[in-house]
């Protein structure tokens, strides 16, 4: 009897192609899982620009309509403290030719919408932290006094009536955005006012800082050409008087910024006892520079506790921006993310604190002619 031997695998040929085909699986398990955490890392930055997108576009369009006029006021609040939360962020007010809502019992009809609306912008905050980035947009009429939250007329900055040659210098209450709108403003210097013409634009946005290009090309916190070498107040908690003239060094020309207020001014006249000063608006500024810190929805969700997110990344001051070249927001956030040092401070986990995306974008202003 002849037995016919069949072809087959020996045993160590089998454990050699096991060996194989696992080391292939976990090849294609480690690409697989590479190729998941990029996507989500992806989709978690794509949430964040589109976060970031959303609230340039809408200042894109209020910026390019902003009412450059000096006797419309526009209010910047630097830096400051809610009175429910330790956070540090700016607030900017101003005039500008975009649609708003009327609210506060005071519609007027149609004919006498003015097309001008008391624009704002903040990061909202309690006492668990930030809450978002509001923009209000409070529609105003041809005339009207407005009643609390009310919209009213369009109020243009006017001054007391000159008293032989001393002239005003600070504003009549009731032409400034404090005297119309009380309860929408705040108290100064933190203007944090309640309104509910604020609307969440986004939720995600914790840090907001505004600077900006001078037309001297120096980059500021305050909208006023503080030049080495002239006499200056860029940082005083009052107005400027007929006694800040030519004995307190100040000359024709100067500036002067009421951080108390957020107003700036130019000196006209520095007659002593009889200086004269008036609004500068943002006549110093080439373009208002925006900085955003913003986190994608899924790890704002996700976060421990919000309390320190703010302070964790600090205004670039002035003598960052006065640096060459300035030490810009962007540039000193990113630094401290990527260094671990904004995880520490807020108490965060690093990789939650390594989603946090900085954004800057500069809005180039034009005057009406």
């Amino acid at each position: 009897m002849h037995f016919r031997r069949t072809a087959a695998f020996t045993l160590l040929e089998m454990l050699v192609a096991s060996t194989v085909l696992a080391l292939l699986v976990g090849v294609i398990f480690q690409l697989l899982a590479a190729a998941s955490g990029s996507s989500a890392t992806t989709d978690k930055r794509l949430d964040a620009d589109t976060h970031a997108r959303r609230v340039f576009e809408r200042m894109a369009q209020d910026f390019s309509r902003m009412c450059l006029q000096r006797n419309a006021e526009i209010v910047l609040a630097k830096n400051t403290a809610d009175p429910s939360d330790a956070t540090l962020n700016d607030k900017l007010f101003f005039y500008s030719q975009t649609a708003g809502v009327f609210s506060g019992g005071q519609e007027p009809a149609t004919r006498f919408r003015s097309g001008v609306s008391l624009v704002a912008y903040r990061v909202h905050a309690d006492g668990q932290g930030p809450l978002g980035l509001e923009r209000m947009a409070k529609g105003l009429a041809w005339d009207g006094t407005p009643s609390a939250n009310a919209s009213g007329g369009i109020p243009f900055l006017t001054y007391p009536a000159a008293s032989g040659s001393t002239v005003a210098t600070t504003p009549v209450l009731d032409s400034t955005m404090l005297g119309r709108w009380p309860a929408t403003m705040g108290t100064a210097p933190n203007h944090h006012g309640q309104d509910p013409d604020y609307r969440v634009l986004s939720e995600n946005v914790f840090r907001l800082q505004i600077c900006f290009q001078l037309k001297d090309g120096s980059v500021a916190n305050q909208p006023i050409n503080d030049a080495a070498g002239d006499t200056n107040n860029p940082s005083a908690s009052r107005d400027p008087g007929p006694s800040d003239d030519q004995l307190a060094r100040y000359q024709p020309g100067s500036r002067w910024f009421n951080k108390q207020h957020g107003r700036a001014f130019r000196c006209v006249s520095n007659t002593t006892g009889s200086a004269v000063w008036e609004p500068l608006g943002f006549d110093d500024v080439s373009s208002v520079i925006v900085t955003l810190a913003v986190f994608d929805s899924k790890t704002w969700r996700a976060l421990p506790q919000r309390t320190s997110l703010t302070s964790a990344l600090p205004e670039a001051s002035d003598t960052d921006l006065g640096n060459t070249p300035p030490l810009l927001p962007l540039v000193k956030w990113n630094r401290l993310i990527d260094t671990g040092a904004f995880a520490a401070s807020a108490a965060i986990p690093p990789a939650m604190a390594g989603a946090a995306r900085v954004y800057q974008r500069d809005f180039t202003l034009v005057s009406s002619p």
